[in-house]
């Protein structure tokens, strides 16, 4: 099974050796050894420019100090969420009565709620 492995190892080793002995390998060798160096180098440089680019555009995280405890922070939070969802509920109603006037009384009535 590792035979034609050893033998794919063995040619490649062969062509290696044969080419190196040839004038021009070495310094093709280094000059390629360089270029790789340099695009690295230059890949580098544009993913750290690319990265500041889009700094703006990925999640931050924010912290928020406060003196409050958690316990006071969630109770203002609930009481601003009802008091908005008073303030919807009366606007929507206001709405409702703009488009079909007399409709809130009659459904009150219906309710029981209003006499």
């Amino acid at each position: 099974m590792l035979e034609p492995v050893r033998q794919l190892v063995r040619l490649f080793h062969c062509w290696l050796t044969d080419e190196s002995c040839k004038p021009g390998f070495w310094s093709g060798a280094l000059i390629g050894a360089a270029g790789l160096v340099i695009a690295t180098f230059i890949l580098f440089r544009v993913r750290i420019w690319w990265g500041n680019v889009t700094a703006p555009y990925r999640p931050q995280a924010v912290t928020h100090t406060t003196g409050a405890t958690p316990a006071q922070v969630t109770h203002r939070s609930f009481k601003a969420l009802v008091v908005g969802l008073l303030v919807f509920a009366c606007l929507f109603c206001v709405v409702v009565e703009m488009i079909y006037p007399g409709i809130l009384p009659e459904m009150l009535r219906r309710l029981g709620l209003m006499t």
